[in-house]
């Protein structure tokens, strides 16, 4: 069972577990578990790349839709039919937005998995944003309670504040 818990963490090798040459129940117990290891390997590797994918084929409908949508819409239409234009914009909008994020997701997986930690001081990572964001939206009042003291963290502060700017951005 060491060997199959071993073998369940995250990004780990599925590898031959003990006894799979056994000719008895042992041995085929643990075949059956090393194939079920591999599956939900596999599985979860196709569940990581599914966003990127998703985003990816999604796309080229998407703006073919939007043209349609925009070629119409330029069309001397009825009222109603102009309305139903309208709301077909507003769900492809709302579509789109979804596959920006995934995209985006998908991105900042790939980044996370690409970057090194560093001991970094998190106050000041924050304070640089929000001086940004006080600078970038004037009219919006922004308030920050960070504390006197710095806040060492072993982290990716460029994530973090990229991460933040998303946020702020929605």
């Amino acid at each position: 069972s060491g060997a199959v818990s071993i073998a369940m963490h995250d990004g780990a090798d599925v590898g031959k577990l003990p006894l799979t040459g056994d000719h008895d129940e042992l041995g085929e117990l643990s075949r059956n578990n090393q194939k079920l290891l591999r599956a939900v390997a596999e599985y979860n590797q196709y569940l990581q790349t599914l966003a990127g994918k998703l985003s990816h084929e999604l796309k080229t409908p998407l703006a073919i839709t939007r043209s349609s949508l925009e070629n119409l819409a330029a069309e001397d239409l009825p009222p109603r039919s102009q309305q139903y234009v309208e709301r077909a914009q507003q769900g492809l909008e709302r579509q789109s937005a979804i596959v920006r994020a995934m995209s985006e997701a998908h991105r900042l997986e790939q980044a996370i998995k690409g970057t090194d930690l560093v001991q970094a001081d998190l106050r000041a990572v924050l304070q640089r944003c929000i001086d940004g964001y006080r600078s970038a939206y004037p009219m919006r009042k922004i308030v920050a309670d960070l504390p006197a003291q710095p806040l060492n963290l072993l982290c990716a502060p460029d994530l973090l504040a990229q991460a933040l700017d998303k946020l702020v951005d929605n």
